[in-house]
Protein backbone atom coordinates (compact mmCIF):
# COMPACT_ATOMS: atom_id res chain seq x y z
CA UNK A 1 0.00 0.00 0.00
CA UNK A 2 2.86 2.33 0.82
CA UNK A 3 3.97 2.32 -2.73
CA UNK A 4 0.83 3.06 -3.83
CA UNK A 5 -0.02 5.56 -1.28
CA UNK A 6 3.36 7.75 -2.32
CA UNK A 7 2.08 8.49 -6.20
CA UNK A 8 -1.15 8.93 -5.06
CA UNK A 9 -0.28 11.66 -2.77
CA UNK A 10 2.64 12.93 -5.30
CA UNK A 11 -0.07 13.64 -7.67
CA UNK A 12 -2.01 15.90 -4.24
CA UNK A 13 0.66 17.25 -3.38
CA UNK A 14 1.66 18.63 -7.04
CA UNK A 15 -1.77 20.03 -7.48
CA UNK A 16 -1.65 21.82 -3.76
CA UNK A 17 1.81 22.88 -4.98
CA UNK A 18 0.68 24.16 -7.91
CA UNK A 19 -2.42 25.91 -6.29
CA UNK A 20 -0.80 27.66 -3.19
CA UNK A 21 2.46 27.72 -3.66
CA UNK A 22 6.31 26.03 -1.35
CA UNK A 23 4.30 27.46 1.69
CA UNK A 24 2.39 23.92 1.59
CA UNK A 25 6.10 22.14 1.92
CA UNK A 26 5.64 22.16 5.64
CA UNK A 27 2.15 21.02 5.89
CA UNK A 28 2.52 18.26 3.52
CA UNK A 29 6.14 17.40 5.37
CA UNK A 30 4.16 17.61 8.90
CA UNK A 31 1.08 15.02 7.23
CA UNK A 32 4.16 12.55 6.50
CA UNK A 33 5.91 13.36 9.26
CA UNK A 34 9.23 11.49 8.53
CA UNK A 35 9.90 8.21 9.33
CA UNK A 36 10.20 4.74 8.45
CA UNK A 37 6.58 4.69 7.74
CA UNK A 38 6.19 7.39 5.45
CA UNK A 39 10.28 7.77 3.96
CA UNK A 40 8.77 6.39 0.78
CA UNK A 41 5.76 8.80 0.44
CA UNK A 42 8.07 11.60 0.98
CA UNK A 43 10.61 10.28 -1.68
CA UNK A 44 7.78 9.93 -4.14
CA UNK A 45 6.26 13.35 -3.21
CA UNK A 46 9.40 15.40 -3.17
CA UNK A 47 11.15 13.60 -6.29
CA UNK A 48 7.75 14.44 -8.34
CA UNK A 49 7.79 17.96 -6.97
CA UNK A 50 11.69 18.03 -7.91
CA UNK A 51 11.17 18.09 -11.55
CA UNK A 52 11.00 22.02 -12.25
CA UNK A 53 13.39 23.18 -9.52
CA UNK A 54 15.88 20.39 -8.01
CA UNK A 55 18.37 22.18 -6.44
CA UNK A 56 16.05 24.30 -3.85
CA UNK A 57 13.69 20.90 -3.26
CA UNK A 58 17.22 19.35 -2.13
CA UNK A 59 17.89 21.92 0.13
CA UNK A 60 14.75 22.31 1.44
CA UNK A 61 14.42 17.95 2.32
CA UNK A 62 18.43 18.77 3.66
CA UNK A 63 17.47 20.83 6.31
CA UNK A 64 13.50 20.00 7.36
CA UNK A 65 13.41 15.99 6.94
CA UNK A 66 15.59 15.09 9.82
CA UNK A 67 18.02 12.50 10.04
CA UNK A 68 16.37 10.56 7.44
CA UNK A 69 16.91 13.15 5.06
CA UNK A 70 19.63 11.92 2.68
CA UNK A 71 18.48 7.97 2.52
CA UNK A 72 14.92 9.74 1.81
CA UNK A 73 16.96 11.96 -1.02
CA UNK A 74 18.80 9.04 -2.41
CA UNK A 75 15.26 7.31 -3.27
CA UNK A 76 13.33 10.42 -4.56
CA UNK A 77 15.83 10.47 -7.92
CA UNK A 78 16.14 14.35 -7.02
CA UNK A 79 19.76 13.66 -8.11
CA UNK A 80 19.19 12.37 -12.08
CA UNK A 81 17.28 14.76 -12.43
CA UNK A 82 19.51 17.41 -11.01
CA UNK A 83 22.37 16.12 -12.72
CA UNK A 84 20.77 16.38 -16.27
CA UNK A 85 19.94 20.02 -16.09
CA UNK A 86 23.12 20.93 -14.01
CA UNK A 87 25.53 18.77 -13.05
CA UNK A 88 28.27 21.16 -12.15
CA UNK A 89 25.66 23.10 -9.70
CA UNK A 90 25.12 19.40 -7.84
CA UNK A 91 29.15 18.48 -7.75
CA UNK A 92 29.33 21.98 -6.10
CA UNK A 93 26.30 21.65 -3.58
CA UNK A 94 28.19 17.67 -2.67
CA UNK A 95 30.66 19.31 -1.05
CA UNK A 96 28.71 20.78 1.56
CA UNK A 97 27.09 17.11 1.98
CA UNK A 98 28.20 14.79 4.59
CA UNK A 99 30.83 11.81 3.60
CA UNK A 100 28.21 8.71 2.79
CA UNK A 101 26.81 6.34 0.37
CA UNK A 102 24.13 9.09 -0.85
CA UNK A 103 26.61 11.50 -1.58
CA UNK A 104 28.88 8.87 -3.89
CA UNK A 105 25.21 7.75 -5.57
CA UNK A 106 24.88 11.26 -6.19
CA UNK A 107 28.37 11.99 -7.64
CA UNK A 108 28.20 9.22 -9.32
CA UNK A 109 24.93 9.92 -11.08
CA UNK A 110 25.65 13.69 -11.90
CA UNK A 111 29.43 12.13 -13.81
CA UNK A 112 27.32 9.72 -15.07
CA UNK A 113 24.77 12.67 -16.87
CA UNK A 114 27.52 15.13 -17.20
CA UNK A 115 29.61 12.76 -19.33
CA UNK A 116 26.46 11.62 -21.34
CA UNK A 117 25.32 15.20 -22.18
CA UNK A 118 28.30 17.49 -22.54
CA UNK A 119 31.61 14.72 -22.04
CA UNK A 120 33.49 18.10 -23.42
CA UNK A 121 32.36 20.49 -20.62
CA UNK A 122 33.01 17.57 -18.30
CA UNK A 123 36.44 16.90 -19.19
CA UNK A 124 37.17 20.57 -19.12
CA UNK A 125 36.28 20.69 -15.51
CA UNK A 126 37.70 17.27 -14.03
CA UNK A 127 38.92 19.56 -10.95
CA UNK A 128 35.07 19.64 -9.99
CA UNK A 129 35.06 15.66 -9.31
CA UNK A 130 36.46 14.19 -6.43
CA UNK A 131 39.73 13.09 -6.93
CA UNK A 132 39.05 9.75 -6.39
CA UNK A 133 36.72 9.67 -9.14
CA UNK A 134 38.46 11.96 -12.04
CA UNK A 135 39.55 8.68 -13.73
CA UNK A 136 36.66 6.87 -14.28
CA UNK A 137 34.59 10.46 -14.79
CA UNK A 138 37.08 10.67 -17.79
CA UNK A 139 36.69 7.52 -18.95
CA UNK A 140 32.67 8.18 -18.99
CA UNK A 141 33.70 11.33 -20.92
CA UNK A 142 35.97 9.67 -23.49
CA UNK A 143 33.82 6.40 -24.09
CA UNK A 144 30.76 9.25 -24.79
CA UNK A 145 32.55 11.83 -26.95
CA UNK A 146 34.33 8.90 -28.98
CA UNK A 147 31.01 7.76 -30.25
CA UNK A 148 30.56 11.26 -31.67
CA UNK A 149 33.86 12.82 -32.58
CA UNK A 150 36.71 10.45 -31.72
CA UNK A 151 39.17 12.25 -33.20
CA UNK A 152 38.12 15.25 -30.69
CA UNK A 153 38.67 12.57 -27.81
CA UNK A 154 41.96 11.61 -29.03
CA UNK A 155 43.08 15.30 -28.83
CA UNK A 156 42.15 15.00 -25.44
CA UNK A 157 43.96 11.99 -24.68
CA UNK A 158 47.25 13.01 -25.71
CA UNK A 159 47.37 15.73 -23.57
CA UNK A 160 47.20 14.11 -20.43
CA UNK A 161 50.16 14.01 -18.50
CA UNK A 162 49.88 11.19 -16.02
CA UNK A 163 50.44 8.27 -18.18
CA UNK A 164 48.36 6.10 -16.11
CA UNK A 165 45.25 8.05 -16.77
CA UNK A 166 46.07 8.44 -19.79
CA UNK A 167 46.81 5.31 -20.58
CA UNK A 168 43.33 4.12 -18.82
CA UNK A 169 41.30 6.38 -20.87
CA UNK A 170 43.25 5.77 -24.29
CA UNK A 171 42.21 2.58 -23.75
CA UNK A 172 38.47 3.20 -23.47
CA UNK A 173 38.98 5.58 -26.93
CA UNK A 174 40.47 2.53 -28.96
CA UNK A 175 37.70 -0.18 -27.62
CA UNK A 176 34.78 2.81 -28.42
CA UNK A 177 36.61 4.44 -31.69
CA UNK A 178 36.99 0.39 -33.13
CA UNK A 179 33.30 -0.50 -32.60
CA UNK A 180 32.81 2.51 -34.79
CA UNK A 181 35.40 2.59 -37.47
CA UNK A 182 38.58 -0.03 -36.62
CA UNK A 183 40.81 1.13 -39.56
CA UNK A 184 40.45 4.91 -38.04
CA UNK A 185 41.11 3.47 -34.61
CA UNK A 186 44.05 1.31 -35.79
CA UNK A 187 45.67 4.27 -38.04
CA UNK A 188 45.65 6.62 -34.88
CA UNK A 189 47.24 4.22 -32.88
CA UNK A 190 50.02 3.67 -35.27
CA UNK A 191 50.16 7.53 -36.01
CA UNK A 192 51.63 7.65 -32.55
CA UNK A 193 56.05 7.97 -32.63
CA UNK A 194 57.35 4.11 -32.30
CA UNK A 195 59.38 5.39 -29.39
CA UNK A 196 55.80 6.63 -27.57
CA UNK A 197 55.06 4.23 -24.65
CA UNK A 198 51.44 4.57 -25.70
CA UNK A 199 51.66 3.47 -28.64
CA UNK A 200 52.96 0.07 -27.56
CA UNK A 201 50.70 -0.21 -24.63
CA UNK A 202 47.39 0.42 -27.37
CA UNK A 203 48.47 -2.22 -29.93
CA UNK A 204 47.10 -5.23 -27.33
CA UNK A 205 43.27 -3.34 -26.90
CA UNK A 206 43.45 -2.69 -30.52
CA UNK A 207 44.19 -6.31 -30.64
CA UNK A 208 40.92 -7.57 -28.55
CA UNK A 209 39.05 -5.32 -30.43
CA UNK A 210 40.09 -6.64 -34.05
CA UNK A 211 38.90 -9.51 -32.97
CA UNK A 212 35.68 -9.81 -33.56
CA UNK A 213 35.81 -7.81 -36.72
CA UNK A 214 39.25 -9.35 -38.31
CA UNK A 215 40.47 -12.00 -36.26
CA UNK A 216 43.02 -13.23 -38.65
CA UNK A 217 44.59 -9.64 -38.86
CA UNK A 218 43.75 -9.51 -35.03
CA UNK A 219 46.49 -12.49 -34.49
CA UNK A 220 49.03 -11.19 -37.01
CA UNK A 221 48.79 -8.60 -35.18
CA UNK A 222 49.44 -9.92 -31.86
CA UNK A 223 52.31 -12.64 -33.18
CA UNK A 224 53.95 -9.02 -34.00
CA UNK A 225 54.09 -7.99 -29.91
CA UNK A 226 57.25 -8.76 -28.00
CA UNK A 227 57.03 -11.70 -25.81
CA UNK A 228 56.28 -10.78 -22.28
CA UNK A 229 59.15 -11.26 -20.04
CA UNK A 230 59.45 -13.64 -17.83
CA UNK A 231 58.28 -12.67 -14.09
CA UNK A 232 59.55 -15.05 -12.14
CA UNK A 233 60.40 -18.29 -13.80
CA UNK A 234 61.12 -19.20 -17.64
CA UNK A 235 58.17 -20.97 -17.73
CA UNK A 236 56.21 -17.52 -17.26
CA UNK A 237 57.16 -15.69 -20.75
CA UNK A 238 54.04 -15.22 -22.30
CA UNK A 239 53.04 -14.87 -26.34
CA UNK A 240 50.57 -12.45 -26.73
CA UNK A 241 48.47 -14.31 -29.51
CA UNK A 242 48.29 -17.41 -27.47
CA UNK A 243 45.45 -15.47 -25.36
CA UNK A 244 43.91 -13.98 -28.74
CA UNK A 245 43.34 -17.47 -29.77
CA UNK A 246 41.30 -18.47 -27.61
CA UNK A 247 39.04 -15.41 -28.12
CA UNK A 248 38.56 -16.32 -31.97
CA UNK A 249 37.91 -19.86 -30.84
CA UNK A 250 34.83 -18.61 -29.48
CA UNK A 251 33.23 -17.51 -32.31
CA UNK A 252 35.26 -19.87 -35.00
CA UNK A 253 36.93 -23.40 -33.61
CA UNK A 254 37.92 -23.92 -37.68
CA UNK A 255 40.23 -20.94 -37.98
CA UNK A 256 41.76 -21.09 -34.50
CA UNK A 257 42.96 -24.44 -35.04
CA UNK A 258 43.92 -23.42 -38.56
CA UNK A 259 46.17 -20.40 -36.78
CA UNK A 260 47.11 -22.87 -33.64
CA UNK A 261 50.70 -24.27 -35.08
CA UNK A 262 51.65 -20.10 -35.26
CA UNK A 263 51.46 -19.74 -31.60
CA UNK A 264 55.28 -19.32 -30.36
CA UNK A 265 56.98 -21.50 -28.09
CA UNK A 266 57.51 -19.04 -25.05
CA UNK A 267 56.87 -20.00 -21.58
CA UNK A 268 53.91 -22.03 -21.24
CA UNK A 269 52.36 -20.49 -24.39
CA UNK A 270 52.22 -22.99 -26.62
CA UNK A 271 50.54 -25.25 -24.22
CA UNK A 272 48.55 -23.35 -23.00
CA UNK A 273 47.16 -22.20 -26.56
CA UNK A 274 46.91 -26.05 -27.97
CA UNK A 275 44.99 -26.99 -24.55
CA UNK A 276 42.36 -24.42 -25.02
CA UNK A 277 41.46 -25.49 -28.48
CA UNK A 278 41.54 -28.90 -27.34
CA UNK A 279 38.99 -28.56 -24.71
CA UNK A 280 36.82 -26.45 -26.66
CA UNK A 281 36.95 -29.38 -29.01
CA UNK A 282 36.11 -31.82 -26.43
CA UNK A 283 33.26 -29.49 -25.62
CA UNK A 284 31.76 -29.74 -29.10
CA UNK A 285 32.10 -33.37 -29.49
CA UNK A 286 35.32 -33.62 -31.45
CA UNK A 287 36.92 -35.97 -28.75
CA UNK A 288 39.50 -37.51 -31.63
CA UNK A 289 40.69 -33.71 -33.02
CA UNK A 290 41.32 -32.68 -29.31
CA UNK A 291 43.42 -35.55 -28.65
CA UNK A 292 45.28 -35.62 -31.95
CA UNK A 293 46.06 -31.78 -31.37
CA UNK A 294 49.24 -33.46 -29.10
CA UNK A 295 50.77 -34.78 -32.09
CA UNK A 296 52.07 -31.34 -32.88
CA UNK A 297 53.73 -30.73 -29.92
CA UNK A 298 57.64 -31.90 -28.28
CA UNK A 299 57.51 -35.25 -25.73
CA UNK A 300 57.43 -33.04 -22.50
CA UNK A 301 54.87 -30.36 -24.40
CA UNK A 302 52.72 -33.51 -24.73
CA UNK A 303 52.19 -34.43 -21.24
CA UNK A 304 51.69 -30.51 -19.92
CA UNK A 305 49.21 -30.74 -22.70
CA UNK A 306 47.49 -33.75 -21.27
CA UNK A 307 47.40 -32.84 -18.06
CA UNK A 308 45.91 -29.72 -18.58
CA UNK A 309 42.87 -30.94 -20.45
CA UNK A 310 41.98 -33.72 -18.46
CA UNK A 311 42.15 -30.80 -15.59
CA UNK A 312 39.36 -29.40 -17.15
CA UNK A 313 37.56 -32.52 -18.40
CA UNK A 314 37.53 -34.40 -14.89
CA UNK A 315 35.78 -31.15 -13.60
CA UNK A 316 32.98 -30.96 -16.37
CA UNK A 317 32.72 -34.03 -17.96
CA UNK A 318 33.74 -36.93 -16.26
CA UNK A 319 31.68 -39.30 -17.96
CA UNK A 320 33.14 -38.32 -21.28
CA UNK A 321 36.58 -38.60 -19.88
CA UNK A 322 35.85 -41.87 -18.76
CA UNK A 323 34.90 -43.10 -22.64
CA UNK A 324 37.90 -41.83 -23.60
CA UNK A 325 40.65 -42.86 -20.81
CA UNK A 326 42.21 -45.61 -23.52
CA UNK A 327 43.22 -42.91 -25.80
CA UNK A 328 45.26 -41.19 -23.51
CA UNK A 329 48.69 -42.80 -24.61
CA UNK A 330 50.76 -44.04 -21.56
CA UNK A 331 49.57 -46.26 -18.61
CA UNK A 332 50.69 -43.49 -16.51
CA UNK A 333 49.19 -40.95 -17.28
CA UNK A 334 45.63 -43.40 -17.42
CA UNK A 335 46.27 -44.23 -14.14
CA UNK A 336 46.57 -40.20 -12.96
CA UNK A 337 43.57 -40.10 -14.51
CA UNK A 338 41.74 -42.85 -12.48
CA UNK A 339 43.13 -41.11 -9.71
CA UNK A 340 41.65 -37.56 -10.62
CA UNK A 341 38.62 -39.54 -11.33
CA UNK A 342 38.21 -41.05 -7.94
CA UNK A 343 39.47 -37.83 -6.12
CA UNK A 344 36.95 -35.60 -7.84
CA UNK A 345 34.06 -38.22 -7.47
CA UNK A 346 34.62 -38.48 -3.60
CA UNK A 347 33.37 -34.87 -3.93
CA UNK A 348 30.59 -34.55 -6.61
CA UNK A 349 29.39 -38.25 -6.82
CA UNK A 350 28.80 -38.04 -10.47
CA UNK A 351 30.19 -41.88 -11.12
CA UNK A 352 28.29 -44.78 -10.23
CA UNK A 353 29.74 -47.55 -8.53
CA UNK A 354 30.06 -49.57 -11.74
CA UNK A 355 32.09 -46.73 -13.35
CA UNK A 356 34.25 -46.09 -10.80
CA UNK A 357 35.58 -49.77 -10.64
CA UNK A 358 35.66 -49.99 -14.46
CA UNK A 359 38.20 -47.11 -13.81
CA UNK A 360 40.02 -48.74 -11.38
CA UNK A 361 41.46 -50.90 -13.17
CA UNK A 362 43.85 -48.35 -14.64
CA UNK A 363 45.55 -47.53 -11.28
CA UNK A 364 49.23 -48.63 -10.53
CA UNK A 365 50.11 -49.59 -7.12
CA UNK A 366 51.47 -46.70 -6.20
CA UNK A 367 48.60 -44.17 -7.63
CA UNK A 368 46.05 -47.11 -5.52
CA UNK A 369 48.54 -46.35 -2.46
CA UNK A 370 47.77 -42.56 -2.98
CA UNK A 371 44.13 -42.76 -3.38
CA UNK A 372 44.12 -45.19 -0.32
CA UNK A 373 46.13 -42.34 1.76
CA UNK A 374 43.77 -39.45 0.09
CA UNK A 375 40.37 -41.53 1.25
CA UNK A 376 41.29 -41.00 5.02
CA UNK A 377 41.38 -37.23 4.31
CA UNK A 378 38.48 -35.25 5.23
CA UNK A 379 38.32 -33.25 2.06
CA UNK A 380 35.81 -30.36 3.09
CA UNK A 381 38.03 -29.96 6.34
CA UNK A 382 41.54 -30.88 5.52
CA UNK A 383 44.71 -29.92 7.93
CA UNK A 384 47.86 -27.84 6.99
CA UNK A 385 49.42 -30.99 5.97
CA UNK A 386 47.23 -32.80 4.72
CA UNK A 387 46.51 -30.07 2.06
CA UNK A 388 50.00 -30.49 1.44
CA UNK A 389 50.07 -34.41 0.54
CA UNK A 390 46.82 -33.52 -1.56
CA UNK A 391 48.79 -30.81 -3.44
CA UNK A 392 51.75 -33.45 -4.20
CA UNK A 393 49.53 -36.20 -4.77
CA UNK A 394 46.48 -34.53 -6.99
CA UNK A 395 48.20 -34.84 -10.46
CA UNK A 396 45.95 -32.55 -12.30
Amino acid sequence: MQETTGFALSRVADAWVEKEGRAVFDEIVSSLSPDSKYDLALSDVFGHLATDEPEEIFDYMLKNLGENALEIIDRSGIDWEWARKDPRGLLTQMETVPASRVRRNMISGAIYQWADNNPQQLLSNLELIPQEQRENASRDAIRRLARTSPSEAAKYVLQVSDYSTQLSIASTLVREWSYKDVEAAKNWVFSLPENEPLRSALIRPLVRTLVATDPRAAFQLALEQPISEPVDNPLSGFAFEASILSSIAYDDLDLAIELLPQVRDSGRSKVNAYSSIGFSLIQNGETQKAMNLANQLSGEQQTQYYDQLVSNWVLEDPKGLLKEIEEFPTNEMKSKIALSMNLFNSMMQTLSADELASVDKYLTDEDRKNLEAIQDIDLMNPSEKEIELLEELIPF
